[in-house]
């Protein structure tokens, strides 16, 4: 009872004082108003704490009369996984318990405590120095530090924005960073250095028919991955020889000098064990001559150990991105990795279940718990799977703090590891790829005994023995037999990955037979003959050779049929009778029903289709195209048919990028799925519409937990986001293009576009309804693409006999205005090429692929009939000219571009692209029905294209935001509203364009 009362003079007379529980509450009441969104609640048992929840974290405030009570409860939060931070406050003053609640509250506002911020010791220090350099306290080396209450909230919000920002894990980065940079050089400056490149490529690559290039070209992308392996594995040992009684690090330099202490270093562990972490950097360091940078990456290796903080940071994940992946694309090398804010934002977003069960052993209530099965096909150095341990780790401490039991923290954390790490399963077909994520995993408890991993090396290629057998990696899984003797063979027995070849088939068939409850995957999704257009990559990326391509070109077309057969059925059970039947059946649509442009992401998307348990969930990074893709139109079928879509994330922000994966410009999205076969048609999927990304893990984290309690709008440090929820419903009908549910990052505009695409134009107050179709219903034909256009005609420099009218390019000063006339001559090619231009020329041409920047007009209509290169031209089944004007008016409204837009397909950011399929499906002003019924609209809407046919109109995003450029689109728009009858308000007009105008702010930047 002491904790209650204080002193009064010399007597030793106790007087009660307020209970802390109270101050706990009104303190987190005053935060409230400070905007420190707070709230006193009980996370165990024991006195009711202070919960502040800032930028998504979770801060637990500790109050107490005594400093040895907050500080020890404030520590106990930290150690049991339940706060982000913790901060102890000493009560110093007093409150006598006499005083009403509005005293208490005024004393606490002129009061000063005493307050320490808890986080883990190792990087203690940094935020003190943190703290001193932003002028939040006065010396960094206090611990304890006396505040008021301004001063409390300040220091909650700049300790937040320490861990946010991680800039402990950006320091030892740099230095790293350096490092490997100088280990690059030394090596490559050593006169041996085209031997060690030979002998450490081997060690590196030494797969079945694997290849990534000539190793002299790429020998500082080896050197590199070479330094990382060593530090990486010196790190661990230096984490890990405390529980084995071997000698440091720096002892064993001092004796034999850094190689020789490294080779013995391995040596001796790998006796034990080890062999996923220790095996490949061993035969590295043997490989090397002895060089005094091996010294310095001795040092640096122990001074990581010693922060325990940062090797559950996803350490090795981070500079394996930087500095590998930086000296990769240097090289022209495939190495997208997804970023790592990214993927705790996904894993965070799937959050990982942990079953808890309390029960009594010995009269004492102790947790036990399962962690589930997670897999990743292709892991990379293991970043998903990283973060599915960060999420995992914290649904188990949710749960515990939840059911309010003590619990010894590092049992709790040895026994989680254990599990984790014998349901954790990674595929890759680079062993040092795996090598890197069983290094990340062992991180998060280095001193935990490591049990064999189920982290896996799937040879890509043919096996070398017999020169026959050939293996697609991880997709082998998705075999309509799986046996692997694709993979394996039965015939020897070699070492492949870290086990004898036969126990791998067992180990792997073993596996195959149980499915999992969690896959993510940030699979190779572009097309398996090459990277990103880079000359030479090879198939797959890697692989040269000519008739081993043609072998596994062979094997891989034979899968991808097989699951287009599988997905094609799907699609035709999904579809029923309903219209939209006719995009797998018309021959107009045929595109839909391929899957060869999708490259290997749908297929590893059917892989984890296949292995995925019922109500498991998969987290995938996959192109933005899934949305609005023809050839990713049976994965849109597969996930309505068969899972709950959770969450579509998708990236606006035009200063960070579009894209979650490292080193790419493609536009991306993050999916969240869960198996469930019948799902009614009031499901939500939420779309989540970032406008900044998160640029750390904890970010991240901090957004996602917030998008997952259910709010519309969301920030967490400097990411920001909203949220769109959208019924199965919705998405089974827009299942040609779920692109325009949130094609623009502005919810009034989202809202309004579903009218728009039904012809209901609404400006202020006036609803006006225009007829539409989809443009399929009106044309004969839509043209030809760049493709054909190249294969059977040729351009040339004049007009000669036998030369045909073409619009030819497709840059801006062509597409200028709404006249357009032929600015180029070809001749055929081929002996199809003239009956192709007497079929296929037209008057009106529409872009297949616009840059949004420089776009002036959307549509242009030509004198006379053309073929392009980079438009397509329409040809209406009945062609008379106040039609094709009326559309080509229709195509450069406001309307008409929003629906544009609305309908593209997303590559790149501002570059966007509409194939045939998607102008056929476009809705268009019915000009059939305007002829019919309303011929004087079509009459006054050839007149409104005269007058603006020659008008340059200004870039379009120019268009809503030049004062100039305004005024002309506000002419065109309301001359086009005035011919259905409907004079429109400027103001009305302004309000729409600006939404527009920040909408493309937003998007292009």
């Amino acid at each position: 009872m002491l904790d209650f009362y204080y002193m009064v003079g010399l007597v030793g007379i106790a007087l009660p004082r307020v209970f802390e529980n109270k101050l706990n509450v009104l303190l987190s009441e005053i935060l409230n108003q400070m905007g420190i969104v707070s709230k006193s609640e009980q996370i165990g048992r024991g006195r009711r704490d202070i919960v502040a929840y800032h930028q998504g974290l979770q801060i637990v405030l500790e109050g107490s009369y005594s400093r040895a009570d907050a500080e020890n409860d404030a520590k106990k939060r930290i150690e049991q996984l339940s706060a982000d931070l913790a901060i102890a406050i000493h009560y110093c003053e007093d409150y006598p318990q006499e005083l009403t609640e509005h005293e208490i509250k005024e004393r606490l506002k002129k009061s000063t405590f005493y307050v320490k911020v808890i986080v883990p010791e190792d990087i203690s220090g940094t935020l003190m120095q943190f703290l001193y350099n932003r002028k939040v306290i006065a010396k960094p080396a206090e611990d304890w530090i006396k505040v008021d209450i301004q001063g409390l909230a300040n220091l909650i919000k700049e300790s937040a924005q320490f861990i946010i920002s991680e800039q402990h894990v950006k320091e030892i980065e740099k230095k790293i960073e350096n490092l490997i940079n100088d280990f690059v050089d030394a090596l490559s400056d050593h006169n041996q250095a085209e031997t060690m490149t030979e002998n450490i490529y081997k060690i590196l690559f030494r797969l079945y028919g694997f290849s990534i290039g000539d190793p002299k070209l790429i020998k500082e992308v080896i050197f590199a991955q070479a330094g990382l392996a060593i530090l990486l594995s010196s790190i661990y040992y230096e984490s890990i020889r405390y529980a084995h009684g071997m000698n440091p690090l720096s002892e064993l330099v001092k004796k034999y000098g850094p190689k020789v202490a490294l080779e013995r270093a391995f040596e001796e562990i790998l006796e034990i064990n080890y062999q996923p972490v220790f095996n490949v950097a061993k035969e590295i360091v043997r490989c090397l001559p002895s060089l005094p940078i091996l010294k310095r990456l001795i040092l640096v290796a122990t001074e990581i150990a010693s922060k325990k903080t940062l090797l559950r940071r996803d350490l090795a994940g981070k500079i394996y991105h930087k500095i590998v992946g930086e000296w990769s694309l240097r090289k022209g090398l495939a190495t997208f990795f997804t970023s790592i804010p990214a993927a705790y934002l996904l894993l965070y977003l799937m959050n990982p279940e942990v079953e808890l069960r309390i029960i009594n052993k010995n009269g004492k209530l102790v947790p036990q718990f399962d962690v589930p099965r997670i897999c990743d096909f292709a892991c990379g150095s293991g970043t998903l799977l990283t973060a599915a341990y960060s999420a995992t780790m914290a649904s188990l401490a949710k749960n515990l703090a939840q059911s309010g039991i003590d619990f010894a923290p590092k049992d709790v954390y040895l026994e989680f590891h254990r599990k984790f790490i014998e349901n954790c399963y990674g595929f890759d077909v680079l062993k040092y790829a795996t090598q890197i994520t069983a290094i990340n995993l062992a991180f998060h408890n280095p001193e935990a005994p490591l049990e064999e991993f189920n982290i896996f090396t799937m040879p890509l290629g043919a096996r070398r023995e017999d020169g026959v057998s050939v293996s697609l990696g991880s997709l082998e899984f998705a075999r309509p037999n799986e046996t692997l003797t694709n993979i394996f063979g039965v015939a020897k027995t070699t070492r492949i990955g870290l086990r004898e070849e036969k126990e791998e088939i067992v180990k792997i068939m073993d596996l195959i037979a149980e499915k999992f409850d969690y896959i993510v995957m940030n699979p190779p999704f572009t097309r398996a003959t090459g990277r990103g257009g880079r000359e030479g990559g090879g198939l797959f990326g890697f692989i040269m050779e000519t008739n081993l391509r043609e072998r596994i070109t062979r094997e891989y077309n034979t899968l991808r049929n097989h699951i287009r057969a599988c997905l094609l059925t799907i699609a035709k059970q999904l579809l029923g009778n309903s219209a939209l039947r006719n995009l797998i059946e018309d021959k107009e649509f045929r595109t839909f029903t391929q899957i060869g442009q999708a490259g290997e992401g749908l297929l590893f998307l059917f892989l984890a289709y296949k292995m995925i348990k019922d109500n498991g969930k998969i987290g995938f990074v996959l192109p933005k195209t899934l949305l609005s893709g023809a050839s990713w139109f049976l994965a849109r079928a597969l996930l309505l048919s068969e899972f709950q879509i959770e969450y579509i994330v998708i990236s606006y922000d035009s200063e960070n990028g579009y894209n979650f994966s490292e080193s790419t410009s493609l536009s991306e999205l993050l999916l969240v799925a869960k198996r469930a076969k019948r799902c009614s048609d009031n499901t939500v999927t939420r779309f989540v519409l970032l406008l900044r990304k998160p640029k750390t893990s904890i970010e991240a984290i901090a957004l996602a937990k917030q998008i997952r309690e259910g709010k519309k709008y969301v920030e967490a440090g400097n990411a920001q986001a909203f949220i769109i929820n959208v019924d199965r419903k919705t998405l089974l009908d827009h299942i040609d293009n779920w692109g325009r549910l949130v094609f623009l990052p502005d919810i009034f505009l989202l809202e309004e576009i579903i009218d728009i695409l039904r012809g209901i134009i609404r400006v202020g107050n006036t609803r006006i309804e225009v007829p539409v179709a989809k443009l399929n219903e009106l044309i004969s034909s839509i043209g030809i693409d760049r493709h054909q256009f190249n294969d059977n005609f040729q351009k040339v420099s004049s007009r000669i006999p036998g030369a045909l009218l073409a619009v030819f390019g497709g840059e801006e000063d062509v597409r200028r205005r709404m006249m357009i006339s032929p600015n180029a001559y070809v001749v055929p090619r081929t002996q199809r090429a003239k009956i192709i231009f007497q079929e296929k020329a037209g008057h009106l041409l529409l872009p297949n692929r616009i840059w949004v920047d420089t776009t002036h007009v959307i549509s242009m209509l030509s004198d006379d009939p053309v073929l392009s290169n980079m438009f397509y031209a329409i040809k209406l089944k009945e062609e008379k000219e106040e039609k094709l004007k009326a559309l080509c008016v229709w195509f450069n409204t406001t309307w008409g571009i929003l629906i544009t837009l609305a309908n593209r397909q997303e590559t790149r950011g501002r570059w966007i692209e509409l194939a045939m399929s998607h102008w056929r499906l476009v809705p268009v002003l019915d000009v059939n029905k305007l002829e019919k019924d309303h011929s004087s609209i079509l009459i006054k809407l050839t007149e409104v294209y005269d007058k603006f046919a020659k008008v340059d109109l200004g870039r379009l995003p120019e268009q809503y935001r030049s004062n100039k450029l305004v005024n002309l689109r506000m002419e065109l728009d309301k001359e086009f509203l005035r011919a259905f009858g409907v004079e429109a308000d400027d103001k009305d007009l302004l309000e729409l364009y600006k939404h527009i105008r920040g909408a493309f702010e937003q998007w292009l930047g």
